[in-house]
């Protein structure tokens, strides 16, 4: 049995609404009734539930077979979806399990399947998992880390922590960035590289994101009554939160809410959410930039990095990512790329963040590429609001 998940499908609904979903559900249909007629005989095709489907086949080649099968239809899922005169990419991953070893009936197989793709929407390295015990006990374990985390919001367990941005050459404080953490009373401190991932695939991550929205600004809003200047606050959207119809509503609120000054919060996004449905993602980001919100790209060099978008998107700042920093000083390809990316970045009239920075022979590379600003444990670790306050009250 193979299990498919098309897991931004949802994406549709949520731009164009149901009837544009069904059609889509449509397409989708046709498509995969075709791979099921294409020298798979006996291949058949079942919609689970929302963007779930099943596909069982007799497996007389064994596991190639098998694989083979899984492969077409990532393949085939894997183009972009036309809807109402716009491409979507719907994002498959496909679990497979295999009788008798992985399930005897139905249910158990498809349980077991479907427990392999959750593996693969996590791990995306490969475009096929194949069940297997140790797969099993992971997913039990990410189960139990959502079944704690939808109730985490209510319970109070989460909270924002900040790290400082500071300029590379005079090491002067700018800003901070929010940090999301989780403390559960049963789980202890999950991570966000653990926890984040469930919330995103599982739409969690929306509530969740809003109300990191709204604790940055309320924060914002207390350090400026505090320390009589603003407080620039940088906050991360996910993918999926960038492309929620409610974003602006949200953002409109917090900014008025908490009397946020222009300028003094800016929205971190990664490459990935700028990569489907261009001339929607450059009117959202348009009108958050006539808010008074900056944006930056993070995470940059790791994703599909694109000259195109840059020049068209009006984002403000790149932030490179720490596996480049990382290495400056031991591997010449990391320093080459840290150079690239601020020389390229100067050409835009962009700034440049550095992350992750740790010694000071990076902080030096740093300061002879004329990198802008750098956030690392060289300065500091993530602070509580408590630290945070303590920081800003020194004298500068």
């Amino acid at each position: 049995m193979v299990a498919l998940v098309l897991e931004r499908l949802h994406e549709i609904v949520d731009l164009l609404g149901h009837e544009a979903g069904d059609r889509a559900l449509r397409q989708v249909a046709d498509l995969l009734r075709g791979a099921c007629g294409e020298g798979d005989e006996g291949a058949v095709a079942a919609r689970i539930r929302g963007s779930e489907f099943a596909f069982v086949l007799d497996a007389g080649g064994g596991r190639r077979q098998v694989e083979s099968f899984a492969l077409k239809l990532h393949a085939l899922m894997s183009g972009p979806l036309h809807v109402d005169g716009r491409d979507f990419f719907l994002e498959p991953v496909l679990g497979v399990a295999l009788y008798p070893r992985d399930g005897r009936n139905a249910d158990a197989l498809y349980r077991s399947a479907q427990g392999a793709a959750s593996g693969a929407g996590i791990e995306l390295d490969e475009a096929v998992h194949f069940f297997s015990a140790s797969r099993h006990t992971e997913l039990g374990q990410r189960l139990t880390v959502e079944a704690h985390l939808r109730r985490a919001l209510e319970r109070g367990e989460l909270r924002l922590v900040y790290q400082p941005k500071v300029t590379v050459r005079e090491q002067q404080l700018v800003g901070f960035e929010a940090l999301l953490r989780w403390t559960n009373p049963e789980l202890g401190a999950v991570s966000p590289l653990d926890f984040v991932p469930i919330a995103e695939r599982t739409g969690l991550i929306i509530p969740i994101g809003a109300w990191v929205l709204e604790q940055a600004c309320r924060q914002m809003q207390d350090w400026a009554a505090r320390f009589g200047r603003p407080v620039k606050v940088a906050v991360n959207l996910s993918p999926r939160q960038f492309h929620q119809k409610s974003l602006l509503d949200t953002i409109r609120r917090c900014l008025s809410q908490y009397r946020v000054p222009e300028g003094s919060l800016e929205l971190e996004i990664t490459e990935t959410a700028l990569m489907s449905r261009e001339q929607e993602v450059d009117r959202l980001m348009r009108e958050i930039r006539r808010l008074g919100v900056d944006l930056a790209i993070d995470d940059f060099g790791t994703g599909y990095s694109s000259l195109a978008y840059l020049k068209r998107f009006p984002v403000s700042r790149l932030k490179v990512d720490r596996a480049f920093i990382r290495d400056l000083g031991r591997d010449e390809d990391s320093a080459a790329i840290a150079l690239s990316i601020v020389n390229l970045a100067r050409g835009l009239k962009l700034q440049v963040v550095a992350e992750g920075v740790e010694t000071e022979a990076q902080l030096a590379m740093l300061r002879e590429m004329a990198c802008d600003e750098y956030q690392g444990f060289l300065f500091s670790k993530p602070l509580e609001s408590a630290d945070v306050e303590a920081l800003l009250g020194r004298p500068a």
